[in-house]
């Protein structure tokens, strides 16, 4: 029973692909014009930057939970530096070893010094291994970590930035005492 006096429809597209499409019917006072058709179009064009904008924004959202949880569940300390030394990642067991509470997040990105403060000879350690770009397949340290001594297994790896520039330093780190103190007997 529904009439249709004038019909007007455009692609929406994403990325050069049509995945919908927008369709007036009847325009009231009369048919539809080519300045009608133009607008269409533009929010046709527009519709489909927003719809890629939300895929987008979903696939970040996964793989950011991906991330966080595949750096959550590890079993070894993780400590993630940019080049001017403060913190991008660090997880909780990083946390436990250090002895702090601090959080690295997007917005406020504590300086390794803060997150260090209780493993003194180890944050010289980390801040000359961040200065140097070293790697470090292996290494072990002896040290104070809230005020305990304990012995730290450790592996270092630059990080790079897509232009191939230096742009801070992974340490993976564990404590590995009860093992030293196991091998010594």
């Amino acid at each position: 029973g529904f009439t249709t006096r004038s019909i007007i429809a455009t692609p929406i597209l994403a990325k050069g692909k049509a995945i919908g499409v927008l369709e007036f019917i009847n325009k009231k006072g009369g048919p539809f014009t080519m300045p009608d058709l133009e607008l269409l179009s533009m929010i046709g064009r527009e519709m489909g930057i927003a719809f890629e904008n939300v895929r987008l924004m979903k696939d970040l959202r996964e793989s950011h939970a991906r991330l966080k949880s595949i750096v959550g569940g590890l079993g070894a300390g993780l400590l993630v530096l940019d080049r001017w030394q403060n913190v991008v990642v660090l997880n909780q067991r990083a946390k436990e070893i250090l002895g702090t509470r601090l959080d690295a997040s997007m917005e406020i990105r504590p300086s390794a010094a803060l997150v260090a403060e209780k493993a003194p000879e180890f944050l010289k350690l980390i801040l000359s291994l961040s200065r140097s770009g070293q790697a470090v397949p292996r290494g072990q340290v002896k040290a104070l970590f809230a005020e305990r001594e304990i012995i730290v297994g450790y592996s270092t790896a630059p990080v790079t930035g897509e232009d191939g520039q230096p742009s801070g330093m992974t340490f993976l780190f564990q404590d590995i005492t009860p093992y030293e103190q196991e091998a010594g007997k």
